[in-house]
């Protein structure tokens, strides 16, 4: 077989500049002090002895493609690529994903994490190298370069620790039949057990396990892959194929000793206690890729255990498929990837970022990643109801005043070169509920991610966490979570999804949401982001009876607008109108807190919520309601852009007129949607229906509207 890699045995130095330098050239990292490299080892696909032999200390390294024309490739190049860390399972050498490598060699970076049999480090240790990695070397990676992380069974474990603590510095994460749920199965009763096997029986039992470990089937297929010649032949290469199979088995029992075994058993357990409670912790993008027929875990039930407390989780269950699923015929894991839209090769960011990446991002006011089309068309699913329930109508206003429909007059940074920001200030409609169509139609049809600013209680710890978040909110204010339920059940990604309690949050990161506040807003506008303002707050999503389209706006506080001339922002007023009248209010935030036994607890959750303004005193009490059957059609109109200059900075009177502008535009657009919605030959939600479900020419079509 062809060579997989060039291994160097060498050492890098921790804290010194030139590591990320000899690690992208020279592909390996190992913590400690440096030494003369050896050279470079070439370690054929089916044996994988010579990759752990010698040694204890683990390291990481870069796989090499067969060398070409006869000449031998003594260091792997540098790449472009995305980059790509792979960390193995309990064997610790990727003996189960190295069908894969070359393949994934084509499309990435790849480095691949070795655990030598020697090596006695405790789960907490094998993180804190690779966070040293990622620390000194992965942050020199170009921002818009993906990395991945892949952990396969045991290296899930490891993969979901180290995304938790580089949310900046991991993208993307890979769980393939990951060991999340080792103490769930039978192994930690198993495990003693087969430590007890005579020594002379051990060798064994890789032979014994081997239906366990894999489809034997399935397994005989992809070592065909590729197969050519007549049946005589294939049927030779078929004998070849199970005999190298055979052949592979006994080297788990020389990878794995006994004392080894034990250590791995106990490194399983370890994981599994640490990332515990590190599920909400990981914001990153996660793929988690199973097999139904895994009989080493229970996978299948824990991909859904993984949607259920991964914020960002999406899943695919393998039917028929193993343990060891890589290594099976028919499975091309890169051709997967891209199948579920998890494949990109360049990250498209919301705005530039520097050379170096930042650890937190998430929940911050970083430039975050947007996502591929068909994520992007995953997440479209999610409205997919309500757009078709409510029909909504996008109108933009040129400068000159002129309005048509779409979002074609509406200025966005990356049209302006990313020199100036543009700050999008509207009303907010009862619970948000028009919030995610409203910021999904910007991204699909303007590719402009909003960076809303919201209330510091929505990024609050999820419930069913421990401890504390890095804000040092403690647990017990997540009644303020529960405090709210009707927002949360109407908006949570996962219906289901009992523990978790506060999936706003969520739906506030997915769509580049950062808590309100003088330093977040600055650096947005710095950043020549787009920015989603909405200066009435929590007064206007959770307006009391009788205030349907009513602005809250607090007086005389054009701060905002100094701060958006400070740095030459284009302010972009917006209305929409549709929920407040599609909502029946059964009890508003003052009647919920004179309820009998529970109003006095509804009261103290509300007052032990951070406000977001100083000064401004707000009612964080989510009203009870219900919806209105049928539903009202949507109505959005951007108004003309206002500019401002940094000249303005100092002009208070001019800040301040700025202000009135835009909440006076405001008004005046409600007003005119609530008025030309009447002459809406498609407001009646029947007649609407009737019209887009229709099919005209095999094609369903949007209703037309009032004329402008």
């Amino acid at each position: 077989m062809p060579a997989l890699c060039t291994a160097w045995r060498g050492r890098a130095l921790r804290g010194d500049m030139a590591v990320g330098q000899f690690a992208a050239r020279h592909g390996i990292w190992r913590g400690g002090r440096p030494r003369q490299v050896a050279g470079a080892v070439q370690i054929p696909l089916g044996d994988f002895r010579e990759v752990v032999n010698g040694g204890g200390d683990c390291y990481l390294c870069s796989p090499l493609p067969p060398p070409a024309d006869g000449l031998e490739v003594v260091a792997p190049p540098r790449s472009e690529r995305p980059l790509f860390v792979y960390l193995p399972g309990i064997d610790g050498t990727g003996l189960a994903a190295f069908k894969q490598f070359p393949e994934l060699m084509r499309h990435f970076n790849l480095i691949t994490y070795v655990v030598p049999p020697g090596s006695r480090d405790s789960f907490v240790a094998m993180v804190d190298n690779l966070d040293a990695f990622f620390d000194q070397v992965v942050q020199h990676v170009p921002p818009t370069t993906p990395v991945y992380v892949m952990g396969e069974s045991f290296g899930g474990i490891l993969a979901v620790e180290l995304a938790a603590r580089n949310p900046g510095l991991v993208d993307r994460v890979i769980l393939v039949n990951p060991a999340t749920s080792y103490l769930k199965s039978l192994w930690p009763q198993i495990g003693p057990i087969l430590l007890q096997t005579p020594q002379e029986a051990y060798g064994m039992l890789p032979l014994l396990l081997a239906p366990v470990l894999g489809n034997p089937i399935n397994l005989l297929s992809g070592a065909m892959d590729g197969a050519t010649g007549d049946l005589m032949q294939q049927a030779m290469q078929l004998v070849q194929a199970a005999t190298g199979l055979l052949q592979q088995l006994p080297i788990l029992a020389e990878i794995l000793p006994r004392d080894t075994l034990d250590h791995k058993l106990k490194l399983l357990a370890e994981g599994c206690e640490v990332v515990e409670g590190r599920y909400p912790m990981v914001e990153q993008r996660v793929f988690a890729l199973v097999g139904d027929q895994d009989f080493l875990l229970p996978s299948a039930d824990e991909a859904k255990n993984l949607k259920r407390r991964l914020p960002r989780c999406h899943t695919r269950i393998e039917r028929g498929r193993s343990h060891a699923l890589l290594q099976e015929g028919g499975v091309d894991l890169v051709q997967i990837l891209k199948e579920e839209g998890f494949y990109t090769a360049e990250r498209q960011l919301s705005a530039p970022l520097g050379k170096r990446r930042n650890r937190a991002s998430w929940g911050t006011a970083f430039p975050i990643e947007l996502p591929t089309d068909l994520e992007l068309e995953r997440t479209g699913e999610l409205t997919k109801l309500s757009r078709t329930l409510t029909s909504p109508v996008f109108i933009s206003t040129a400068c000159d005043g002129s309005r048509e429909l779409g979002l074609g007059n509406v200025p966005i940074p990356r049209e302006l070169g990313h020199d100036r920001p543009v700050v999008f200030v509207g009303n907010h409609q009862s619970l948000a509920l028009d919030m995610g169509i409203f910021v999904e139609e910007v991204l699909k049809e303007r590719a402009t991610m909003l960076r809303g600013l919201a209330h510091p209680a929505l990024f609050q710890q999820r419930g069913g966490d421990s401890g504390n978040n890095q804000n040092g909110t403690s647990q017990s204010n997540n009644r303020v979570a529960d405090a709210m339920p009707w927002v949360i059940n109407s908006l949570r990604n996962n219906p289901s999804d009992a523990n978790n309690g506060n999936s706003l949050r969520t739906f506030l990161e997915e769509f580049g949401a950062t808590p309100v506040g003088g330093k977040s807003f600055a650096r947005l506008l710095a950043n020549n982001e787009a920015v989603l303002l909405y200066p009435g707050g929590v007064s206007e999503a959770y307006r009391k009876k009788n205030q349907e389209y009513q602005l809250f706006w607090p007086t005389e506080r054009s701060e905002f607008v100094r701060m958006c001339a400070k740095y030459n922002a284009i302010i972009v007023p917006f209305a929409g109108v549709g929920v407040d009248d599609s909502l029946e209010m059964i009890l508003d935030s003052s009647e919920l807190k004179e309820l009998p036994f529970i109003g006095q607890w509804i009261d103290s959750a509300s007052r032990s919520t951070p406000q977001a303004r100083q000064g401004v005193s707000e009612d964080f009490v989510s009203p009870l309601a219900v919806p209105k059957l049928p539903p009202n059609r949507l109505y959005f109109l951007f108004g003309r852009p206002i500019e401002t200059s940094a000249d303005m900075v100092q002009d208070r009177e001019k800040t301040d007129a700025i202000y009135a502008d835009c909440k006076h535009a405001v008004e005046a657009q409600i007003e005119f949607l609530l008025a030309k919605r009447a002459t809406d030959p498609y407001s009646d939600f029947r007649e609407r229906l009737l019209y887009e479900t229709s099919l005209l020419g095999g094609e369903a079509r949007k209703a037309p509207t009032f004329e402008l």
